[in-house]
């Protein structure tokens, strides 16, 4: 058995929500800028540092600080840290705001990458931290990607910080961010009409990182997995309702409701690798999805299955006419694209107009219901 989630009944999240906040337009500002864009690291763990490695490797990034409140790494120097093996006079600090103190009247700091936490009731303190400090942030936060259901009131007080200290905040990454709601709506431009989105990511566990494959369960047993699901001790798939709501918002299809479930993939024979060990009749992965309804009808689907040994692939097919399916058999490496699109978000995100944002907000072209 899977484990069942509804979320937000549209009729609960009206008088929550102002009007405004569920934002189609295009506030991006194009930007000529051929200077470096001085930046700050928040957030120092697996992804974190992937997208600090990609950053300082870039001519058109520099690098002026780093936050983490990892005691193992406090202090260290970030040359060291990323395995560059020299140093480059930037230790990372375990607070931001004497870092800001020591830097800011310095260097006129751009951006922030922001890569700790999923969920936004756990990252807004440190939103509202950096965005007191006039600082533009891009970050990895799922529930970030399209914030205004799950956290209708914390998303208009982010909103309210970034616009009055004239900074922007965004939420993106591959999955939420990009794969499974910003490229579907983009594949939309084709389309006179659009009736449905399916949209699927396919993707071998045992490939993953550790606290990954942690995450969505492997090894479990079926009872531990419903569980601790239930519990909240495993998140699996963070972001399903913010891709169905984003890519069913900005098309104007008027959802009526929204369904997440995670359901345990459960191994017929054992598996072994050098990366992983799985037992027969243990879990073998999952499949998250999310759906969104109207009335009673299912009109966008999104799908992410880690299985271990599962072929890796994406595929998103558009309803309407013309009808439209992409597919990518290679697989998108999640890690390594995550911090790409991070880095590419970026640049668009110093551009843009205060307030938050989504990635749909910076210029985006997509089908549009009128």
């Amino acid at each position: 058995m899977g484990s069942l989630r509804t979320f937000y009944q549209v009729d609960t999240v009206i008088t929550m929500t102002k009007t405004n906040t569920t934002s189609v337009g295009s506030p991006y500002i194009p930007s000529r800028r051929k200077d470096k864009i001085k930046f700050i690291s928040f957030g120092l763990g697996p992804v974190g540092l992937l997208i600090l490695q990609a950053a300082v490797a870039r001519s058109d990034f520099e690098l002026v600080g780093a936050v983490d409140v990892n005691p193992s790494i406090v202090g260290q120097d970030i040359g060291r840290l990323i395995g560059n093996n020299r140093e480059i006079g930037i230790p990372v600090s375990p607070d931001l705001l004497p870092l800001i103190d020591g830097i800011i009247s310095q260097n006129q700091v751009g951006l922030v990458f922001h890569a700790t936490q999923s969920f936004l009731d756990q990252t807004t303190p440190q939103f509202i931290d950096l965005l007191s400090c006039g600082l533009n942030v891009v970050s990895t936060c799922e529930t970030l990607a399209y914030p205004y259901r799950r956290y209708p009131n914390l998303a208009d007080q982010l909103d309210q910080v970034a616009k009055s200290n004239r900074c922007t905040l965004v939420g993106a990454g591959i999955n939420p961010g990009f794969l499974l709601d910003l490229l579907p709506i983009f594949l939309t431009t084709a389309c006179q009409e659009v009736t449905g989105i399916q949209a699927v990511r396919n993707i071998d566990a045992a490939k993953r990182r550790g606290p990954f494959q942690k995450k969505v369960g492997l090894n479990l047993s079926p009872e531990n997995f419903t569980q601790q699901i239930e519990t909240g001790q495993l998140s699996a798939h963070v972001g399903l309702a913010e891709s169905v709501y984003l890519i069913g918002d900005t098309l104007g299809m008027n959802l009526d409701q929204v369904v997440e479930e995670h359901r345990p993939v459960i191994a017929d024979c054992a598996y072994s690798s050098a990366e992983v060990e799985i037992e027969a009749g243990r879990v073998r992965g999952v499949n998250s999805f999310g759906r969104g309804l109207r009335n009673q009808q299912e009109v966008v689907r999104i799908d992410f299955n880690a299985v271990v040994s599962s072929q890796e692939y994406e595929e998103i097919k558009i309803e309407g006419y013309p009808p439209v399916i992409w597919r990518n058999e290679l697989g998108t490496a999640g890690d390594s694209a995550t911090a790409a699109v991070i880095l590419n978000m970026g640049k668009r995100v110093v551009a843009a107009q205060p307030g938050l944002l989504t990635a749909v907000d910076l210029s985006l072209p997509h089908f549009t219901r009128t």
